[in-house]
């Protein structure tokens, strides 16, 4: 036990976050590039093919549809978006440097797997990536205080993070998603009125991109901050719903858009292994007994799914009506990650990148921790900023380390309303005269 505590100190995180990291990293490179070379078949390397940026050059094809939520492209593909109007404005210069490219794709001359070989397409990607990871690791590395060598082993794993990884193959708006989420995390208790304001208005960006950060909305009630609340209700309302008026058919779209959002949710994504959500467990359960029992259990699954999902929501959202106790802030955070990862129905491993955050909790919360919570936390970032596993999109992994984390913060938070609740009991209990008798008792051990 010495000996772990010896080497559990933040300068050894560090060097171990990034070390491990970079290593994943190497190894997955490794196998992406034999899998690009012309003419080589491995079964063992198929699935990096979805590492092809695709998700934005189809996020950007959308720009270019007078109504994205309905249709078919020139090439016959069905058109329908599952993201808010918001999303194509952040993306709207992007769109407009490719587009050649992405005129190509939706005239059927390129397709969504091999978009990365066109050059314009691919230097505005990198543009898009590069620009969001820079402002990402500033704020960071701003925010840890750590100088030196910390600083570049941290700012090092974070670039590494399996995150950040698979948001730059996919190319997912998730990379904007967080960015924004972030500039919520660290500035809404900012000294300064406009900076707390702007703080909300980026979770309102958020949400009006990806919907499901509204869970991170709850840490108004958790603060009591039910003013900063309404406000940011009123930023989201709006961000959300203004943006329909740019597209074709206006506020008539709101139906087809909730359609094809529930529609992307029942097309049996629940059993994908880059999936890390509640329905992605329950689905991979009950396809082990499917294969043993040779037995239909999709409605069993369908409402064990709405179960579990159902009661993590619950749990976070009555645990955030309680008020702030000291030491919360790590386990109330990772509720929060934890349930925002779990409740989807289809949450893919890109949403692991919420973790770089938690890193930097970590660093700037390491010295009021407890040893077996320091451990227990490295140990789950450890393996949820592991990249290499993602390259056979294996999952599993990180997200059974984040449901330990999200069960493990549970745990702390109910212990520490236990403990409230039983000093004031016992100080209820205490009589008048036995208060009396403690009192002089105690003066006079203190003059002594």
């Amino acid at each position: 036990m010495q000996t772990l505590k010896k080497y559990l100190t933040q300068p050894y995180f560090l060097k171990a976050y990034f070390y491990f990291g970079l290593v994943g990293m190497i190894m997955a490179l490794i196998a992406t590039a034999i899998y690009m070379v012309p003419g080589v078949n491995h079964p063992w390397l198929l699935l990096i093919g979805t590492f092809t940026t695709s998700d934005f050059m189809e996020t950007l094809s959308y720009i270019y549809a007078a109504n994205p939520y309905k249709g078919y492209w020139a090439s016959g593909e069905e058109r329908w978006t599952i993201y808010l109007p918001f999303a194509y404005m952040v993306l709207y210069p992007f769109a407009l440097i490719a587009k050649p490219s992405v005129l190509k794709y939706i005239n059927g001359e390129i397709s969504l797997d091999y978009c990365y070989q066109d050059p314009l397409y691919y230097w505005t990607y990198l543009l898009y990536f590069v620009v969001h990871l820079v402002l990402i690791l500033f704020l960071l590395g701003k925010w840890s205080k750590l100088k030196g060598k910390d600083l570049i082993y941290f700012l090092a794993a974070s670039s590494l993070h399996s995150g950040v990884f698979f948001c730059f193959g996919r190319g997912n708006v998730m990379t904007t998603t967080f960015l924004f989420a972030l500039i919520f995390f660290l500035y809404k208790d900012s000294d300064k009125w406009w900076v707390r304001e702007l703080s909300y208005l980026a979770l309102a960006g958020a949400i009006a991109i990806k919907i499901y950060p509204i869970i991170l909305a709850l840490v108004f009630i958790r603060e009591r901050k039910f003013f900063a609340l309404l406000r940011t209700a009123f930023y989201t309302a709006s961000l959300v719903f203004l943006p329909f008026l740019l597209v074709e058919g206006g506020f008539s779209n709101i139906p087809l858009f909730v359609n094809n959002v529930l529609g992307f949710g029942s097309e049996g994504r629940g059993l994908g292994a880059s999936n890390v959500s509640v329905d992605n467990f329950v689905a991979k359960f009950f396809w082990v007994l499917q294969q043993i029992f040779k037995v239909d259990f999709s409605k069993a699954e369908k409402v064990l799914s709405t179960i579990l999902s159902g009661l993590v929501i619950l749990v976070t959202v009555v645990l955030s009506f309680f008020p702030r106790k000291k030491g919360d802030v790590m386990p109330y955070t990772l509720l929060l990650i934890g349930c925002y990862l779990l409740f989807q129905t289809i949450s893919y491993s890109y949403v692991f990148i919420f973790y770089t955050y938690v890193g930097l909790l970590l660093i700037q919360r390491w010295d009021e921790l407890p040893f077996n919570r320091k451990a227990l936390y490295v140990i789950c970032l450890l393996i949820l900023a592991q990249p290499f596993p993602l390259v056979w999109h294996l999952a599993f992994f990180g997200a059974t380390a984040n449901a330990i984390l999200f069960g493990v913060s549970v745990y702390d938070l109910i212990k520490l309303l236990l403990r409230k609740e039983e000093a004031e009991t016992a100080l209820a209990k205490q009589t008048p005269s036995s208060i009396e008798e403690k009192a002089p008792k105690e003066l006079g051990d203190n003059i002594a």
